[in-house]
């Protein structure tokens, strides 16, 4: 009985967060990703601050190349050395889009291998994600 109130609850976030995630990530994306880039601008270390974000953005595409392929563990380490450039301080869309990915890659993963700890931590992801847009959404 807890265990399908659980995953009813589970479907349910997963579900809002999807849908207010698609609605809002374009829009977002188009304003933040630039705004983020700006600091870099006026420092004495641009190069190497472009270059990191630069190498965070290929391990981002490489996640999702991997994630559509279905290879969730390759696709969990590309999001995670992605997660060490994008942090949630400097990078917070950034950020945000990457846990809302890694939390379908363990919702899939709950699906496949019949855990509950693959649940939890799918909803842990969308709970950060969802935080981190409802602050971007605020100050926009």
């Amino acid at each position: 009985m807890m265990l399908t109130l659980l995953l009813i609850l589970a479907i349910i976030i997963i579900s809002v967060a999807t849908i207010w995630i698609v609605f809002r990530r374009e829009d977002i994306r188009k304003n933040i990703y630039r705004r983020e880039m700006r600091p870099m601008l006026g420092s004495g270390i641009i190069k190497e601050k472009i270059h990191h974000v630069k190498q965070a953005d290929e391990w981002f595409e490489e996640g999702v190349k991997n994630q559509n392929l279905g290879n969730y563990e390759i696709a969990l380490n590309f999001y995670s050395k992605a997660l060490d450039i994008f942090t949630k301080k400097d990078y917070p869309y950034a950020y945000a889009t990457i846990q809302n990915n890694i939390g379908i890659i363990y919702k899939e993963l709950a699906t496949i291998k019949k855990l509950d700890t693959y649940l939890y931590k799918a909803i842990r992801c969308y709970e950060e994600a969802i935080n981190i847009f409802d602050i971007i959404l605020y100050f926009n």
